[in-house]
Order: structure tokens, then C-alpha cells, then sequence
């Protein structure tokens, strides 16, 4: 698992990426160990952001986690990612088999967008100007960098704790990380190919797309919509925003 010392540059946009890859892969350790998914005894004590965290101990958990964030970081970079969410499964053979009970949700819409090849750039605000070669204040950067952790150790402590506001999950719910693409985001394509559709009721569709009605709107799956939904926290530490939540599914309640 990545330690918080990697975390990179927030004034460009692979440092920022870079940033909420570490995040990212701790918070999904993080929520694996608070819903029980796999026993206590796969995990170990460890820290990050000064907080004290869980981390999967099998090297086979710990691989697919890293291929995953790695694989969700490629696409993060091209700009057409709305949603990163951690997906928590029924248990197969449960009569739920692949109805999402939970959806731990991180809207990255709002990180910023670059041009291909200018991920290291330095990024500026609108109205900001900035000359030529000039360079932002360290001190500043030094700044933002400290309330980001802090930003990190607040999540990981409402993460550490979301067992006492959810509602429980039965043994053996397996889990996957999923993407939620923007409105005109290109479907990720290549060989192999990291990744695949989402079934029907995690998908997200316009209504024309399937003889549904012609006005365009986007008909979210039932399983995208929590019946419950418990916010998390919004990060808004300089250009590194994006808000979480968790969302319990409507399968969570239905019997087998």
C-alpha cells in the first residue's frame, strides 16, 4: 500500500491524480476492512495521514487493488471519469447475486482537466495569472499539502467508523471498483482491456438508447440509486475537489 509520503504536486495534474491514486487505493483497503468483506485477521495496523488505517495482508488482494487504482488512474487522466465508486456485492448463491448493497462513491468531476501531454503543466485558476517561469510559493504549497492530509485523515476516520452508521452486510459479499464515465466520456478501449460494461442496473443510459423516449435524458439503473445515502465528506483543498458518499441499495432490504 502507498504511504502518504508519495503524494505529489497539487499545482499540476499528474501530481493531483498521483495525489488521489494513493488516496484512493488506502480508502479501498480502508472500507474492505470496515465492512468485514474479508476476516479481521487478513488485515494489518498500519498509518496514513497521521490516522491509523487497516491494510489487507494477501498479496493477491493487495495486486488486484493496485491494478485496479492503476487502471482507474489511466482514465482519470484522460478527463472522462464523473465517478470512481467501491462496489460491495450480495453474496453468491444469496438470491441477490450482483445486486450492489453498497456503493462508496468518489465524485472527481470536478478535478481539473488538462490537454494530452501537459499533465505536468502548472495549473492555474481562472483570473489567476502567473509569468512566464514563475513558480508558486513553496511555503503555500507546503501549506495546501498539510490541509490535504488533513482532508485525507478526516476520510479515513468517517471511512474507519461507517460500520456504526450502516446497516449490516451478510458474510461473503465480494466487492469490485467501478467508474461512473461524464455525459460525452469515451468508453475506455484497448488490448487487453482493463476493463468491462457494468450489468444493467449499474449502467446509466439516455432514454433513446433503447426505444425509450427521444428527449435525451439519462436514465440511471436501479441499482445506482441508494435508498439510503450517508455523506462522507467534500475535499475542496486547491485544485484537489471531489466529494463521497456512501449509498446502501435498495437490494439491501429485499428478502434473499
Amino acid at each position: 500500500m502507498p504511504t502518504p509520503s508519495s503524494l505529489s504536486s497539487l499545482t499540476t495534474s499528474h501530481g493531483l491524480i498521483s495525489s488521489f491514486s494513493t488516496f484512493l487505493t488506502i480508502a479501498i483497503h480502508t472500507i474492505l476492512s470496515a465492512r468485514a468483506v474479508y476476516p479481521p485477521a487478513s488485515f494489518l495496523a498500519a498509518r496514513a495521514y497521521n490516522h491509523p488505517v487497516r491494510q489487507n495482508r494477501h498479496p493477491r488482494v493487495c495486486a488486484w487493488i493496485t491494478d485496479a487504482v492503476r487502471a482507474v488512474e489511466v482514465q482519470l487522466r484522460t478527463g472522462d471519469v464523473a465517478r470512481v465508486v467501491v462496489v460491495l456485492f450480495a453474496p453468491p448463491g444469496s438470491g441477490r447475486r450482483q445486486r450492489a448493497l453498497e456503493r462508496f462513491v468518489f465524485d472527481v468531476g470536478r478535478l481539473p482537466v488538462v490537454s494530452a501531454g501537459k499533465g505536468d503543466a502548472v495549473i492555474v485558476r481562472e483570473g489567476e495569472e502567473m509569468g512566464d517561469g514563475e513558480e508558486r510559493d513553496d511555503g503555500a504549497e507546503r501549506r495546501m499539502m498539510a490541509d490535504l492530509e488533513e482532508e485525507f485523515r478526516a476520510v479515513m476516520g468517517r471511512l474507519m467508523g461507517c460500520g456504526q452508521r450502516l446497516a449490516p452486510i451478510p458474510e461473503g459479499c465480494t466487492f469490485t471498483v467501478a467508474m461512473e464515465l461524464k455525459t460525452d466520456g469515451k468508453a475506455p478501449v484497448g488490448h487487453p482491456q482493463a476493463w468491462i460494461p457494468a450489468e444493467g442496473p449499474l449502467q446509466a443510459r439516455r432514454e433513446g438508447e433503447a426505444g425509450g423516449g427521444e428527449d435525451g435524458r439519462v436514465v440511471r439503473g436501479g441499482d445506482l440509486e441508494g435508498q439510503k445515502v450517508t455523506a462522507v465528506r467534500t475535499v475542496d483543498v486547491g485544485e484537489m475537489a471531489f466529494e463521497m458518499w456512501i449509498e446502501e441499495g435498495k437490494a439491501k432490504w429485499d428478502d434473499g
